[in-house]
């Protein structure tokens, strides 16, 4: 992204002011103010990597930025290098040099007035967000935006899931006069969770039930912790000490005793096996008119099992795939640190090919990608990307050490083909 380069260019010439002051000398100001108009076309970029897909213009606008920056980032680290290696030039040679350098600066502060002055001609605007003066956002703001963002299955917006969630509210709102069960069946990944998440939270939910639990079964099904995870939530003043004494079939007769006089809704996500209901089913009585068990299950045998209403979320189209990966993965391209963009270098790695963690985060170090912050080393940020990647599911995890930390990483070959495409010229 033209954003990131120019962020990195900018955190460049900071430093070789500060640094290289010597070497700079006679060229320091003009250096200087070639930075700051960097930094202030940086400001407007954020709006303009967002929306350069839909314009050939604006996009041929964003590469100028971008070999603009690249080329004040030469310039300057020829010079300081030519410098450095010729220290006993005498003056008139160094002041020849010193001349050049600095033509060759003021053409590049003319190119970078002459680009930014067009922006108008697109509608760019500045985000002030961008007119800090760090130019990559540090530890704990990167944190601060990873939790806003995460996914959230919570969220309104549920990606092709619309009918469903109001077919099952509907179900959910029945005043049948015994307990009822709601099954929502179908394959891995088809959203069945995040459905019936949402809907446990919903507010007219809330308000229609005395209480409520959410409970993850799966294929490592225990019968005594799963009772145990239920009756805490509805009775949250329950001793855990005395329940770990009770039996299991004790711990069924007081769940039962508990939601007897009480409209509830249990959630039992991923139940894999007829005989997980038939172990459970006891534990859930009428209680009041009303009363809902939810079951999600990748089997309908399950579901006619426990004589369940069914919905089968349908598959997702190919627009409301990316749609839901977009949302996933990007919650706001405009708010997108520029450290996650190093998704899209990855790209470069062969199909199906296990990526050593440490080699990664060594060539992103090395291309220059995150530079050193003042909270921590640029090692240190590129684990932190590397994390969140992989917590967006973005890249999956390879192989563990032996202590059960990150070793090597793999990349989806449909991820890699949409980070080949979005980084196509990018890394070339």
């Amino acid at each position: 992204m033209a954003e990131f380069a120019v962020s990195t260019v900018v955190e460049k010439l900071t430093n070789w002011i500060t640094e290289e002051a010597l070497l700079l000398e006679g060229v320091g100001d003009k250096v200087e103010q070639l930075r700051d108009g960097l930094r202030w076309m940086q400001s407007f970029l954020k709006d303009a990597d967002a929306e350069q897909e839909k314009n050939e213009r604006l996009r041929n606008w964003v590469s100028q930025i971008r070999e603009v920056a690249l080329d004040a980032e030469y310039v300057i680290e020829t010079y300081i290098a030519e410098a450095a290696s010729h220290s006993s030039w005498n003056i008139t040679a160094k002041l020849i040099n010193r001349y050049w350098a600095g033509k060759k600066i003021g053409k590049i502060q003319s190119r970078v007035q002459n680009i930014s002055s067009q922006k108008e001609h697109f509608g760019i605007t500045s985000t002030s967000r961008e007119g800090r003066e760090g130019t990559i956002a540090s530890a704990n703001e990167r944190l601060r935006w990873w939790r806003q963002t995460s996914p959230n299955i919570e969220e309104d917006d549920l990606v092709g899931l619309v009918e469903d969630t109001k077919a099952l509210l509907r179900q959910l709102s029945s005043m049948d006069l015994h307990r009822r069960v709601v099954s929502i069946v179908g394959m891995g990944g088809l959203g069945k969770t995040t459905l019936a998440k949402k809907l446990y939270n919903h507010c007219d939910i809330a308000k229609q039930f005395d209480c409520k639990a959410f409970v993850y079964v799966s294929k490592d099904y225990r019968r005594r912790d799963t009772l145990q995870g239920i009756i805490v939530v509805v009775s949250p003043n329950c001793n855990m000490e005395d329940l770990k004494k009770l039996e299991e079939e004790a711990l069924i007769s007081k769940l039962h005793e508990l939601l007897k006089e009480r409209r509830y809704l249990v959630v039992l996500d991923d139940i894999w096996e007829t005989e997980i209901w038939d172990s459970m089913q006891s534990a859930f009585p009428s209680g009041k008119m009303g009363s809902k068990v939810m079951l999600t299950t990748r089997k309908k045998e399950v579901a006619l099992y426990a004589d369940s209403e069914q919905i089968e979320p349908r598959f997702l189209t190919q627009e409301e795939s990316f749609l839901l990966f977009r949302k996933k993965a990007f919650p706001g391209m405009n708010e997108m640190p520029s450290d996650l963009e190093n998704f899209l270098y990855m790209g470069l790695f062969p199909e199906d090919s296990s990526i050593s963690k440490t080699k990664l985060i060594q060539l992103w170090v090395a291309e220059g990608f995150l530079p050193q912050q003042r909270e921590e080393a640029a090692e240190g940020v590129a684990e932190n990307c590397l994390n969140e990647l992989v917590d967006r599911c973005m890249i999956q995890v390879g192989t563990l050490t032996s202590l059960g930390s990150l070793k090597a990483v793999r990349m989806h070959d449909v991820l890699r083909d949409f980070s080949i495409s979005k980084g196509r010229g990018k890394f070339s």
